[in-house]
């Protein structure tokens, strides 16, 4: 599965090298670049520090997304089929996406705006009108401006 990877590089040219972090590892550097004494010579180098970000386009993979926990029962006592604390999440998500929940009859129940990350959590479950979603079966409706997917939910309540 594909993933933005945010490279911040620093410069360090007193030193004569170029050095690229990755800011979520441990402190290993993954690429290390040596400045030829002659360009140094040359001045073609000045002496500094700078910083820049490489950022990749959005992510809009949708194929690996899912909802869980289904059924949702939050109250059965198990916190892995939901409880009063939890909602549904919807994971494996785009950069950004738009979901929507619809009845079987295909009346929307809610929709949630999702920027940034790979997760969305549905909670409270509630509809628009901030109710409680009733027991039953709901489809899901994930979009981007290049994908889109569907499932299924079911709220045992």
């Amino acid at each position: 599965m594909k993933r933005i990877i945010l490279i911040v590089l620093m410069v360090m040219l007193n030193v004569s090298r170029l050095t690229a972090f990755n800011p979520g590892s441990t402190g290993a550097n993954f690429l290390k670049i040596n400045l030829a004494p002659r360009e140094l010579a040359m001045g073609s180098v000045g002496i500094g520090f700078s910083v820049y970000t490489l950022m990749g386009a959005g992510f809009y993979d949708l194929s690996e997304a899912y909802a869980y926990p289904v059924p949702y029962k939050p109250n059965d006592g198990l916190s892995i089929t939901g409880d009063a604390t939890s909602g549904i999440t919807f994971t494996n998500l785009s950069t950004e996406a738009d979901i929507e929940i619809y009845t079987i009859a295909g009346e929307l129940v809610k929709k949630l705006i999702h920027k940034g990350g790979f997760v969305k959590e549905w909670y409270p479950v509630e509809n628009e009108k901030g109710k409680k979603v009733v027991s039953g079966v709901y489809i899901y409706y994930i979009k981007n401006d290049k994908e889109h997917k569907s499932g299924k939910l079911v709220i045992i309540r």
